[in-house]
């Protein structure tokens, strides 16, 4: 004999023999797992009646429940976390490693909350933890940074030597600019000797290196500055711009990886671990739950 039945997925009709009746099977159109009805099992439809009725079929899911509350709820516990992070480690240079656990449990319950189940959506949940925690030591570590670049910005701009140092590149430049062609080792040296461009005492005393760093870095600086006579307001706005590039330049992720040690990713364990138990518990409980009733049903 055979059953015929409406795909709960896709609406086509699909048909098997009643030798899988009360198991569950493919659509041969979607792929998607539905039970196939027994037959024999009578349905009982009581009229005015306040106890809601439970249909072990109607109600079987076909798959995971991804529900886009679920979703939401999980991407906003992510950035809660991320941000509890962040701020920690930002406002006092601290993290701690139980956090990670904890933004795990909260993601998790929050997928939860949204309806969330099965392994698509415990997999979502995992990643979203991961991402919290991995993501809020860069925004941590970016922030320290900012702040740091900006000490230094302040430090340079309340300098009360600032006005002596401009003078000094002042001066270096406009000695610089009266070499009509690049001047030689023994020349090159003595101007940086009397020009403190070296710790040498004395200009026998500048090394090789040191000349090879200054022709390199320094002589094209000071061209530059020769070339543009900047006055001290844009000298201090192009030292500004300089230690706020560096900043930005800074290797963030670097820093993220080098701060990794055996703890931190024990904890990022559990964390990823604990969301992915919490929504995949609550899928099997979901199913076991089904399961119960419809057994009450059947021997009712």
């Amino acid at each position: 004999m055979t059953i015929t039945l409406d795909c709960p997925n896709c609406g086509k009709t699909i048909r098997t023999s009643d030798a899988n009746a009360g198991k569950r099977d493919k659509c041969p159109s979607c792929g998607g797992v539905t039970v196939i009805p027994d037959e024999r099992v009578e349905e009982v439809v009581e009229e005015d009646s306040e106890e809601e009725f439970y249909n072990p079929y109607a109600e079987e899911p076909a798959g995971s429940v991804m529900p886009p509350l679920a979703i939401a709820l999980a991407v906003g516990a992510a950035l809660v976390g991320s941000g509890l992070w962040a701020g920690l480690l930002a406002g006092m240079d601290y993290q701690l490693g139980w956090l990670a656990w904890g933004i795990g449990g909260l993601v998790g319950v929050a997928a939860l909350k949204g309806g969330g189940r099965g392994v698509p959506m415990a997999v979502t949940a995992a990643m979203l933890v991961a991402l919290s925690i991995f993501g809020g030591k860069w925004v941590g570590y970016k922030l320290m940074i900012d702040a740091e670049y900006e000490a230094q910005v302040e430090e340079v701009l309340d300098s009360s030597t600032l006005r002596v140092q401009y003078g000094e590149m002042q001066s270096d430049s406009k000695a610089w600019g009266e070499f009509s062609e690049p001047p030689s080792d023994e020349v090159l040296a003595e101007y940086m000797f009397q020009r403190r461009f070296t710790e040498a005492t004395d200009a026998s005393g500048v090394t090789p290196e040191e000349l090879e760093y200054f022709r390199r870095e320094q002589a094209p600086w000071l061209e530059d500055f020769s070339a543009r006579s900047p006055s001290m307001e844009e000298w201090i706005r192009e030292i500004e711009a300089e230690i706020r590039a560096q900043g930005e330049d800074a290797p963030i992720t670097d820093f993220v990886m080098e701060d990794l040690d055996l703890i931190d990713l024990i904890f990022a364990v559990l964390g990823i671990s604990t969301a992915w138990g919490l929504v995949m518990r609550n899928n099997t409980n979901s199913i076991g739950g089904r399961r119960r009733r419809r057994t009450g049903t059947e021997s009712s």
